[in-house]
């Protein structure tokens, strides 16, 4: 008797464990198909006056004005100071808008500062889940940042939207991106170029990719992906219009 009880305890043991096993692998399962759902999070909307900017005065720069960083607050230390330079500028409503951050050191999250030049002071506006803020785009008098390197699943990629009612957003829409370094809006479609994990042969490493173009025709909503044959495009140029794109390298890696 005793021993047909000991069978039916580790029956039932071995029955929840397998349940167990099976609830986890389809925890699992869910998660990744969780993480493949293309959505629309808005980020914070923030105002914030940024204080104590240093401002370090060079030499005389007249008819310049030495604005100072706002990026040393983020940013304070020299093993920062990549993360600190100014990538790239962009006037818009009357604000200019500052890129920073560091891909390579992974310097993520990254606030999005803009200048005043009205009151002369820096804003912090919202803070992106990415590494880097390299540049900037206006389209459709909104205004868009390619998701240089997500601090996210490669599932998809993003791009951050200033848009006119809804303030900052996140499109994370991009089929299995990883970087989105350039867009272009020519004949009425959105263009992206991308690293794609479907661009990689199937015998490189899984965390490889390659060059891609996305084609959306609602702004970033929904997406065509085209793959090509390069490693990185990394942008994009109208010419006697037709839009070119710029792929780096030879072949994925």
């Amino acid at each position: 008797m005793n021993t047909l009880k000991y069978r039916r305890y580790l029956i039932i043991i071995l029955v929840l464990i397998l349940v167990t096993v099976l609830l986890l692998l389809a925890l699992r399962e869910f998660v990744r198909w969780r993480q493949a759902q293309p959505e629309i999070i808005s980020l914070p909307q923030l105002s914030h006056h940024v204080l104590a900017v240093p401002k370090v005065q060079p030499h005389d720069l007249s008819p310049l004005t030495f604005l100072g960083n706002p990026a040393l607050i983020r940013y304070p230390t020299c093993q920062d100071e990549f993360a600190r330079n100014p990538w790239s500028l962009m006037a818009f409503n009357g604000q200019l808008y500052i890129g920073l951050g560091d891909d390579d050191a992974n310097a993520g999250p990254v606030p999005v500062y803009r200048f005043s030049p009205e009151n002369q002071v820096f804003f912090e506006e919202t803070i992106l889940p990415d590494e880097k803020l390299d540049r900037f785009y206006i389209f459709n008098d909104e205004l868009f940042i390619p998701g240089d390197d997500p601090q996210q699943s490669w599932a998809l990629g993003n791009i951050y939207n200033l848009h006119k009612n809804q303030g900052w957003q996140k499109l994370r829409t991009l089929p299995k991106t990883i970087h989105t370094h350039a867009l272009a809006q020519f004949d009425g479609l959105l263009f992206a170029g991308v690293s794609n994990q479907d661009a990689a042969p199937a015998n490189l490493h899984k965390d490889r990719y390659g060059s891609a173009v996305a084609i959306s025709n609602d702004l970033g909503l929904t997406w065509k992906v085209q793959l090509l044959a390069g490693w990185r495009i990394f942008d994009f140029l109208m010419v006697n219009g037709k839009l070119y794109a710029t792929d780096i390298f030879a072949g994925p890696g």
